[in-house]
């Protein structure tokens, strides 16, 4: 497109004006300022109007959305490029647009002598003989035809529904109007003659808005091109008149930016002179009504703007009024250009502020009742005085933390320095910070707390903070492992009467319990929790409360349960139109584990939550659900790690990090062991001792930890000392979790059998099917080395217990177990060698040992993995896990 501007003149069909003499065609409009060139639009029309093909492109927006512009634009260059064509302009006004003007006038502008013959009985005869004499020129011609809204006159619509549909080939003609003149449009659009440029495409996007700033000599940055675009809309007309704005406020950019936000003199005197002034009054005061929140549906603009609301809105969409709809679930809601917005809010407080007052109340109650408590928020400020704030902060605020919104609900607070304080706020906070996985944040907020009068608050009464404070602690004590202050085994769980803060408070509480022990308690608890959930209508607490039951369960050593649990958990969280990541990925990281317990199938999708990280305060990178379900998704997911060696890696410094960050026996503890047998079983032994260690320094010596102590030493070839850790463990082994007490037993009979102590190898390991088998818990069998060879060694041999072995041993690890994880110790190091190309001897001189030696184990390892060559041993090795 050609720079500069668009020289010519602008013809206005007057009211049965005589007849010009004919010409080929009336010259396009001229444009008063520079153009910004729509390159993207100008290939759309091109694509849209192919020559010759009878096409029609109807442009609809409002004032000022840069239709004409658009149109001359493009016409003026479609004439450079096809100057064969004649390209005739035609600008409607209301006293020109009946049929006994428009047709005279569109002859006239497409160059066609004599006069058609005028047909009253039919109202598409003058119609009819203009599409014969453009047909019959046979010349390409482009007609447009602008203002086509101010067309009322039924004869003139049919007439011009009439050349529409049956334009010859040779005609392309442009309709441009504020909004659709009242023709069947769809039929037209079903031949595939119809093309449409709204008013979304109309809207200039962010490098045409700078484009046009530069044009007055204003530079934008990004930031404040993004705050054009929303304020705007991207409505042309709009856009010139900031920039314009701008341009002469130079001195305080910032300022300028701010007050344009308000509606200045020169944007509302455009609003008011194309949009405001052309609605009846009914409709501005339903504008102006409506304009209070930021969006409504049909039952909202009904409840502040009467039972006409419908009607109304029917007419504003169809005459193209600048208001937006999207639909959420069933609901269809509206809202309105900001600036116009803006405008309407302004003029509603400089004529009527009682008004104003009495509106933000009746629409803050209306969102109170219909479940939408954060959309009423900014209407309970907007009221003098915020008399209803501390009631909204205590009723509603818990539950917007919970659900989500307590970023929202914060920014909206900040602005009364009096609520945004109060204790019962800050423990809002801490909470906040809990549910997005920023355990040291909330603790800083809960030590600044308890230094505070709990009195103080305006918000809540004292028991109602000492309660909560309880629950906060509990909640801290379960994302990190630090001490619960106040805590009292076996205290009764405190009740406020209010529904969201009892439902939080026991089920915080009562997970205290379950990590202390008391499972009756904390089961108890937490049922109380989950029906409270129920009640309230909070689905994400119910999701989060049943996530916490199949938690106490798997503690307190129901794997059976805690899977059926976290399944529901994961079915109430599919439930949800917008689950919260940290809750559907605990229920799915649970069900996980259990099939990992059990050695079941699982669909691994489900642990994507699990895996994705976030960036912390302090730069670094953690999971959005927490260490503990990133590590159960790495240990399920182990196996199909495409590089192993990472695989192990990062696992290993997720099991570290968590023994940093959450030192808590009864939810870290459990995991340690699964971690430690995969070191083991990557031969990294170093790693497992290491990882032992640091378990030891933090949790101390409960059983998990020992029995991790038990596998390492066992790896190590010492099986009297394995042998004595796991003596002192089964010494209480009723007391043991399943998995432990299963994982022990089966490690002493390991232990018992290197030490040539058969029968005690053998009721060792009865016990250990005797305990596993209550739960199905196969992968202990398939971790422990050696525990599948002796129940392979002693089939037949349990009662009724054989049943629950030959599935383990049928199971198809097993089968990758045969295949070769019964190598010994020496011979995986020497495996290990083997992918570097290493000769007998360069292998021999780095294990220390001699070149027959590690001849006899290659052998070993040949006839184990049924191979007969190093190639084979190594492809092999890969395809079973064992490189």
């Amino acid at each position: 497109m050609p720079a500069g501007r668009l020289s010519a003149v602008t013809t206005t069909a007057q009211p049965c004006a005589p007849e010009s003499a004919p010409g080929p065609g009336v010259e396009i409009p001229g444009l008063a300022f520079a153009v910004i060139p729509r390159r993207d639009l100008y290939e759309r029309i091109d694509r849209a109007l192919p020559p010759r093909s009878g096409h029609v492109l109807l442009m609809s927006g409002p004032a000022g959305t840069g239709k004409t512009v658009l149109a001359a634009q493009w016409a003026d260059l479609y004439r450079r490029l096809h100057p064969d064509t004649i390209v005739a302009w035609l600008t409607l006004t209301p006293s020109s647009a009946g049929a006994e003007c428009l047709w005279p006038a569109l002859r006239t502008s497409l160059g066609l002598t004599g006069e058609a013959p005028l047909d009253v009985a039919d109202p598409t005869a003058e119609a009819a003989a203009l599409v014969e004499a453009v047909a019959a020129l046979g010349t390409p011609t482009l007609l447009v035809l602008d203002d086509t809204h101010v067309v009322t006159d039924q004869l003139a619509l049919a007439g011009l529904e009439h050349l529409l549909h049956h334009a010859p080939a040779n005609l392309t003609v442009i309709v441009i109007g504020r909004y659709d003149p009242p023709l069947r449009w769809h039929t037209l659009a079903m031949t595939g003659h119809l093309a449409r440029v709204g008013t979304d495409d109309l809207a200039l996007r962010d490098n045409d808005i700078a484009d046009l700033f530069r044009q007055h000599d204003c530079t934008l940055s990004t930031d404040e091109i993004a705050t054009i675009s929303h304020l705007t809309g991207g409505w042309a007309a709009l856009v010139r008149i900031a920039a314009i704005y701008l341009a002469a406020h130079t001195a305080d950019r910032a300022a300028a930016m701010a007050l344009l936000a308000h509606s200045p003199r020169a944007v509302s005197d455009f609003l008011v002179g194309e949009l405001l002034d052309a609605v009846p009054p009914e409709t501005r005061e339903f504008l102006v009504a409506t304009s209070i929140p930021d969006s409504f549906d049909a039952a909202l603009a009904e409840e502040i703007a009467g039972p006409d609301a419908l009607r109304i809105l029917g007419t504003l969409e169809r005459t193209n009024f600048p208001i937006t709809h999207v639909v959420r679930g069933s609901d269809t809601w509206y809202s309105y250009h900001p600036m116009l917005r803006s405008h309407l809010l302004a003029e509603l407080q400089r004529t009527d502020p009682s008004r104003a007052h009495l509106l933000h109340d009746q629409v803050a109650r209306w969102f109170l009742a219909a479940g939408l408590p954060i959309r009423g928020l900014p209407h309970l400020l907007a009221q003098a005085g915020h008399p209803h704030l501390a009631d909204f902060v205590r009723d509603y605020g818990l539950g917007l933390v919970l659900s989500g919104e307590g970023p929202t609900l914060f920014r909206y607070l900040d602005v009364v320095p009096d609520v945004s304080d109060d204790p019962f706020v800050w423990l809002l906070r801490t909470i906040n910070a809990l549910e997005h996985a920023r355990p040291v944040e909330a603790a800083t907020y809960l030590e600044l707390l308890r230094a505070r009068d709990a009195t103080a608050s305006v918000v809540a009464p004292p028991p109602w903070i000492s309660a909560l404070t309880r629950a906060v602690g509990a909640d801290i004590h379960t994302a990190t492992g630090a001490e619960i202050r106040d805590y009292t085994p076996g205290a009764p769980i405190p009740s406020t009467g209010h529904l969201d803060l009892d439902c939080y408070i026991h089920l915080q509480l009562a997970t205290a319990q379950v990590f202390h022990g008391e499972f009756a308690a904390g089961e108890e608890g937490l049922r109380a929790a989950l029906a409270l959930a129920e009640q309230t209508g909070h689905p994400h607490l119910s999701v989060r409360a049943t996530t916490r039951l199949a938690m106490a369960a798997g503690i307190s050593g129901s794997i059976s349960t805690m899977r059926t649990r976290a399944v529901r958990a994961q079915e109430l969280a599919a439930d949800l139109r917008s689950p919260l990541p940290g809750d559907a990925a605990h229920a799915a990281s649970m069900a996980a584990l259990a099939a990992y317990l059990q050695a079941d199938h699982l669909v691994t999708e489900t642990l994507t939550d699990a895996l994705v990280e976030v960036a912390r305060a302090d730069g670094s990178a953690g999971p959005a659900a927490g260490w503990h379900a990133h590590i159960v998704a790495q240990l399920v997911l182990f196996d199909q790690a495409a590089d192993k060696h990472a695989a192990t890696r990062a696992l290993r410094t997720s099991m570290h990090t968590l023994l940093d960050e959450t030192p808590n026996p009864a939810a870290s503890g459990g995991l340690f062991p699964h971690v430690t047998w995969v070191l083991l079983r990557q031969c990294e032994h170093e790693w497992a001792q290491q990882l032992v260690e640091h378990g030891r320094r933090v949790l101390g010596d409960p059983p998990d930890v020992a029995v991790a102590l038990a596998a390492v030493t066992a790896a190590a070839a010492r099986p009297q000392a394995a042998l004595s850790i796991t003596e002192r463990l089964l010494d209480r082994a009723e007391e043991l979790h399943p998995v432990t007490a299963t994982t022990a037993w089966l490690l002493h009979a390991t232990a018992s059998d290197a030490l040539g102590r058969r029968i005690k190898a053998y009721h060792s390991l009865t016990q250990a099917l005797a305990r596993a088998s209550q739960d199905q818990l196969i992968r202990p069998f398939l971790d422990a080395p050696g525990a599948l060879d002796l129940l392979d060694g002693n089939h037949g041999r349990f009662g009724h217990h054989d049943r629950f072995a030959n599935r383990i041993l049928e199971h198809r690890r097993a089968t990758a177990h045969h295949a070769g994880t019964n190598l010994t110790d020496t011979e995986l190091l020497v495996l290990r060698q083997l992918p570097a190309a290493k000769t007998a001897k360069e292998t021999a001189d780095d294990l220390g040992v001699s070149v027959n030696t590690v001849k006899t184990h290659l052998r070993g390892i040949y006839a184990k993995l049924g191979v007969g060559s190093r190639r084979e041993a190594v492809v092999t090795a890969r395809r079973v896990g064992l490189l």
